[in-house]
């Protein structure tokens, strides 16, 4: 393996530094599915092995080398963060992306990433090989359970010292790329440099303030920046302690945030939602639980009174993939003196409030006039992968698509430019789910939209002019035709019948109309 010129960001060298330090201390403890006992567990300088194992075995027996894209597809695991490691140690790219896609979105992605390697749940891997074998790019496909066998078999062990570890140059080479959305076509994918997310983690550290003593949870997808960099793989190349729970089981999560005395975890609205409503709700001691942090979708206020109310303190977070994840946040005081808010940009992030349909850097909307977020940063992109959708960067400034308020300096958003769904935290764009209803025949028309939801934040809504008004489909009918067609985190949940779709003066759907329709 060639070996660069030293540098500090390279995860692979913290990870070294972290296991000499801490030589017994637990790194990645990997719960079962069901979150019922633990699958296994790697101390620092175990993982630090795995790292080194994994990286020589990606470059002999798979071709990676720098500037090699690996990607994974799986429930929540060691594994990610091994690989996000051992791609560091090979100047190589990690790309996770959310297991609940079909295999033709799954194909689509792999092919526009040009991933060489793709790892996944055992159970798909048969599946994922077939389909995989026949596309353009066919990438090799190895399930987790069978890398594991292959790596605690591995005779080979890299052996360098903490200081011997590729150079991040200029920037960084691309450490991670991640999808902002799951459609078939032309996804955007952000590609992040290690000193993105080290400006992320940097971010993390000055405004959630802690450290490499603490024990994080990991429940969101690592498919989303929030479960990737939220101070997740901080902790863990760091030399903290990350608990990993491969799916949610609100109920059972809260037993292991207060058997691990977990003290950070990000999750969306919809997570704590769902944990508050559970019978041990009461009865679990989060005493140790400092940072609760929350985002993705706009927390409720009966939700941050109901988590008041456990005694936390919820940290409401506002960030991007774009931005490694850092953009905006209520600090606990912030949160309760606006509730609401999103609170004040992150310490290495600027924030500007701009018009929306002209939008200017160097000319901000009045205090308090709704306008569009641009943000600008040492860990905010300027561009996406192969530079697609170049009109949302206008001279260095990432133009969010995000509608805010600013008042004394605390951000509120009060609603997106864009017509992105959010659900459960997911990222939902209608057009694929209306293109993939276009030749249903019970439909003579189609329009998808969003009713505002307690629990999901939003509800998938589908406005829908049926062929036969007399024998109009069923919701789950709908739901059937498009299963195996899209994720199924993308069906409709509720169904409107409706005589015509609603179009505005140009004649195109109107959208503003539908989510009238849909309240």
């Amino acid at each position: 393996m060639t070996v660069l010129a030293a540098n500090i960001l390279n995860p692979a060298r913290t990870l070294a530094r972290a296991a000499a330090r801490h030589p017994e201390r637990p790194s990645l403890v990997e719960l079962t599915r069901g979150l019922v006992g633990v699958r296994r567990t790697w101390t620092v300088p175990q993982a630090l092995t795995d790292t080194q194992k994994l990286a020589h075995y990606l470059q002999a027996e798979c071709g990676i080398e720098a500037g090699g894209r690996v990607m994974v597809c799986a429930h929540n695991s060691a594994w990610h963060m091994l690989t996000y490691t051992a791609t560091a140690l090979l100047n190589a790219t990690i790309i996770p992306i959310n297991w609940r896609l079909t295999t033709g979105e799954i194909r689509s992605l792999a092919q526009h990433a040009q991933a060489q390697v793709l790892l996944c749940d055992s159970e798909r891997e048969t599946e994922l090989r077939e389909i995989l074998d026949a596309s353009q790019t066919h990438p090799i496909v190895i399930g987790l359970s069978d890398l594991e066998a292959r790596i605690d078999s591995y005779e080979y062990q890299l052996s360098v010292n903490s200081d011997n570890y590729p150079e991040v140059t200029n920037g960084g080479f691309e450490a991670a790329i991640i999808f902002t959305s799951g459609t078939t076509d032309t996804p955007k994918a952000v590609a992040l440099t290690q000193q993105q997310l080290w400006w992320g983690w940097q971010n993390f550290r000055h405004s959630f303030e802690y450290g490499n003593h603490d024990t994080g949870m990991a429940v969101a997808p690592f498919s989303h920046i929030g479960g990737f960099n939220g101070t997740t793989n901080d902790l863990y190349s760091n030399g903290g302690t990350l608990i990993i729970a491969p799916d949610f089981h609100p109920a059972n999560l809260l037993s292991a945030l207060a058997k691990y005395r977990v003290s950070i975890m990000f999750a969306v609205p919809t997570m704590y939602d769902a944990m508050r409503r559970q019978e041990n709700w009461n009865t679990v001691n989060l005493d140790n639980f400092q940072c609760p942090l929350i985002g993705g979708s706009a927390p409720t206020v009966e939700l941050m009174t109901a988590l008041h109310h456990k005694g936390l303190h919820p940290i409401n977070v506002y960030g991007m993939t774009e931005t490694a994840g850092a953009g905006i946040c209520a600090s606990p005081e912030i949160a309760t003196s606006h509730p609401g808010s999103v609170g004040h940009p992150f310490p290495w992030v600027d924030a500007r409030v701009l018009d929306a349909e002209n939008p200017d850097p160097n000319h901000e909307v009045p205090e308090g006039t709704p306008g569009m977020l641009a943000v600008r940063g040492p860990g905010v992109v300027t561009q996406y992968l192969n530079n697609a959708a170049p009109e949302s960067f206008i001279d260095g400034w990432l133009l969010t698509g995000d509608m805010v308020t600013r008042v004394d300096g605390v951000f509120t958003i009060v609603g997106r430019k864009a017509d992105t769904i959010i659900s459960g935290g997911e990222n939902i764009h209608p057009l694929e789910i209306e293109n993939s209803l276009a030749d249903y025949p019970a439909l003579n028309g189609a329009l998808i939209t969003a009713t505002p939801d307690q629990h999901w934040g939003e509800l998938i809504t589908l406005l829908a002019v049926p062929a036969d008004p007399s024998t109009p489909p069923t919701l789950k009918e709908i739901q059937a035709y498009l299963d195996g067609k899209i994720a199924r985190f993308k069906l409709p949940r509720r169904l409107i019948l409706v005589e015509q779709i609603p179009l505005n003066a140009n004649g195109k759907p109107d959208r503003s109309a539908a989510r009238e329709l849909a309240k």
